[in-house]
């Protein structure tokens, strides 16, 4: 799995998405973090 390349998924419960405005799903949808703002979100997160 080191090294490998990662296919992430944003998800939402059901009902946030009736509560956001549609141009913020598509933000959403377009989001990509990439792996090394994983980890750095993950490093802050967990300190």
């Amino acid at each position: 799995m080191l090294g490998g390349t990662d296919a992430a998924t944003l998800m939402m419960r059901r009902d946030a998405e009736g509560k956001m405005a549609p141009a913020t799903i598509r933000a959403l949808e377009g989001l990509y973090l990439g792996n090394d703002v994983v980890t750095a979100i993950d490093a802050a997160i967990t300190k």
